[in-house]
């Protein structure tokens, strides 16, 4: 199963030299961002309850809290989120670059 990066990705390298769709591209993914966002917004706020829970708990160190919390599947979700949304910059940055090559490929410039 393709991820939502994956298929932007092979949408951008089908449509290297267009850039209309590259521009259209952008924006979708500029979409795809802006919902990861949202659901980190909402993994923290279960990371937060997860602590709280947690805290609750006795444990004999700060060693195993630490490992507890890290094993839950709020936090995993949350440190998945974080990686989806560097990569997803990163696609967004080298897309706006080759567009603005593009247009000025287009001007005569290079």
């Amino acid at each position: 199963m393709k991820t939502q990066l994956e298929k932007r990705l092979k949408q951008i390298q089908d449509n290297y030299e267009s850039i209309v769709a590259l521009e259209d591209l952008y924006y979708k993914t500029a979409h795809d961002y802006g919902m990861i966002s949202v659901e980190m917004i909402d993994s923290i706020r279960d990371v937060q309850g997860k602590k709280k829970e947690l805290k609750d708990k006795e444990f004999k160190s700060m060693a195993e809290f630490d490992r507890e919390f890290e094993l839950s599947e709020e936090y995993l979700i949350l440190k998945s989120c974080k990686y989806q949304l560097r990569a997803y910059e990163r696609v967004l940055s080298g897309l706006k670059v080759r567009i603005e090559s593009l247009k000025a490929q287009t001007k005569g410039q290079y």
